[in-house]
């Protein structure tokens, strides 16, 4: 949410909510019958996009043909620490199958062996085989600290990447209110925000759509539970 955008009421925002879930079935142990399972959800409630692990977004592209609904590819997942060299490969492959946005985990090790110059070119790599294509780069915000947070969203705003999003939703603790605080605090004004991991309820929804943020990344499971309160 922007700074000059009218902001939603609470009634406006629920009703509106399932246009900006990003739904995904990114765990390993996501089988195609949930795969399916999200791409019928995902034509119901008309969602901003929709996500698998690599070896299965082919089959997921097979599942969203004829929709206007974008798939997007996951890069790094979900540890983010493949060489550059490896990202790039996933990152050419997933654009060749058809993918429209890419999901990419920032390089934690490298962020805090305080080789910042990595860190960026890492990001600044898959942002140009992306070909314009939004790329959302993933702090696992969890893992970091303030100083921390501030160092990587500084670092995201001078790559080309469309998004910051908070995490990869692996962790056992989840985004918080206060964390979409501190994306935004520190990262330029024309770069998106996805919460992805730990959003527990609509209020809690809408606290970091107040805070800033525009996309809500939930897993499948979560999002049928979200989808009860509508």
């Amino acid at each position: 949410m922007k700074q000059n955008e009218k902001t939603l009421n609470k009634e406006d925002f629920r009703r509106l909510f399932p246009t900006m879930i990003d739904l995904s079935c990114v765990r390993g142990c996501h089988s195609r019958i949930e795969i399916h399972e999200m791409a019928v959800l995902a034509k119901e409630i008309q969602c901003a996009a929709v996500f698998a692990m690599p070896s299965q977004t082919s089959y997921l592209i097979k599942e969203m043909k004829g929709t206007e609904i974008p798939v997007g590819g996951v890069v790094g997942f979900p540890s983010g620490a493949q060489t550059t060299a490896v990202k790039v490969f996933e990152a050419t492959e997933l654009v060749k199958m058809g993918c429209l946005e890419l999901d990419m985990v920032m390089n934690q090790n490298e962020l805090r062996n305080h080789n910042l110059q990595y860190v960026k070119k890492d990001i600044e790599a898959v942002v140009e085989v992306a070909k314009g294509i939004p790329v959302k780069v993933i702090l696992e915000i969890t893992n970091l600290s303030r100083e921390e947070i501030e160092t990587a969203c500084k670092i995201i705003s001078e790559t080309g990447a469309k998004y910051i999003k908070s995490g990869t939703g692996w962790m056992q603790s989840g985004t918080t209110v206060e964390h979409i605080k501190q994306m935004r605090k520190f990262t330029k004004s024309d770069i998106k925000t996805k919460a992805a991991g730990g959003i527990e309820d609509m209020d809690m929804a809408y606290q970091m759509y107040l805070s800033g943020c525009e996309r809500f990344g939930l897993g499948i499971n979560r999002a049928k539970k979200f989808l009860k309160d509508i």
